[in-house]
């Protein structure tokens, strides 16, 4: 993982430093903060994904169970539908 941020070796290139380009002398911090902002937006993006998904799956599961929508058998329909009664 260091050696994303900081090759050992003279011959390996950092992969970072091709997206910041500040200041010669901090390039190790811009580069590690530029890694951490990456993981923390990676992070949210995919806690806010699983949470969009957690809460369409409990609104669908609480509407089947008061009986606001209805499934059709597989071979009738592939959507559910508003019950009308």
């Amino acid at each position: 993982m260091m050696d994303f941020v900081i090759p050992r070796n003279e011959s390996r290139t950092c992969l970072i430093k091709y997206f910041t380009e500040f200041s010669h002398e901090r390039t190790i911090y811009v580069d590690i903060f530029s890694l951490c902002t990456v993981f923390v937006i990676t992070i949210e993006l995919l806690s806010t994904t699983c949470t969009e998904s957690l809460l369409s799956i409990i609104v669908h599961y609480l509407s089947r169970l008061f009986k606001i929508t209805r499934c059709q058998p597989f071979m009738n329909s592939h959507l559910c539908h508003m019950n009308c009664m």
